[in-house]
């Protein structure tokens, strides 16, 4: 005899009535709450989906702005960077962004030899070295700063060799001020 069963026996048919009651609308609600689920991955999905098309059209027409009636849509090409899946990149990556902080009397950066102990040390542990992670956005934000920065300098070629970098077209929309 398992604890509910003896819990229930303990129970009065008025608890009991009370807890079918709870179980039922426990029951009732996880059914809406699944069922409003799908309904809203299915109106994502469409958004998604409509967004893409849009997205399209205004990159290939090359339209960077358009009011429609319910919407202001803005489009722009935006430069990313994929955050690094090899441990030899994502090694490099560290060191690269660890030598940012030390420099030599001639302002080129170096990685420190306690810095690369600890890379040394990472690798021997590669459960804990894989589950570093680098956040994509914050990653792809950097490694823009970064090549402007590097441009700046007269780096006009400027890129990591461990990193890949792409362009994609972007677009925004805004609900319309209603119009008095």
């Amino acid at each position: 005899m398992n604890d509910l069963t003896k819990e229930l026996q303990g129970m009065g048919q008025e608890q009991q009535a009370n807890l079918a009651a709870s179980l039922k609308e426990i029951n009732e609600l996880a059914n809406e709450a699944y069922a409003a689920k799908l309904t809203a991955d299915k109106f994502e999905a469409k958004a998604k989906e409509l967004k893409g098309n849009l997205s399209s059209l205004m990159e290939t027409a090359g339209v960077d702005k358009i009011s429609a009636d319910a919407c202001t849509v803005s489009g722009k090409i935006k430069a990313s960077a994929s955050v690094p899946k090899e441990d030899g990149d994502k090694l490099a990556l560290y060191k690269y962004i660890a030598s940012l902080d030390n420099v030599d009397p001639n302002g080129n950066p170096v990685v420190s030899v306690a810095i690369e102990e600890l890379m040394q040390t990472l690798l021997k542990y590669p459960t804990l070295f894989g589950m570093l992670s680098i956040n994509a956005t914050a990653f792809s934000s950097w490694y823009n700063k970064e090549m402007a920065a590097q441009i700046a300098t007269g780096k006009e070629d400027w890129q990591l060799p461990f990193i890949s970098t792409y362009e994609y077209y972007s677009i925004g929309m805004r609900k319309k001020k209603a119009t008095v």
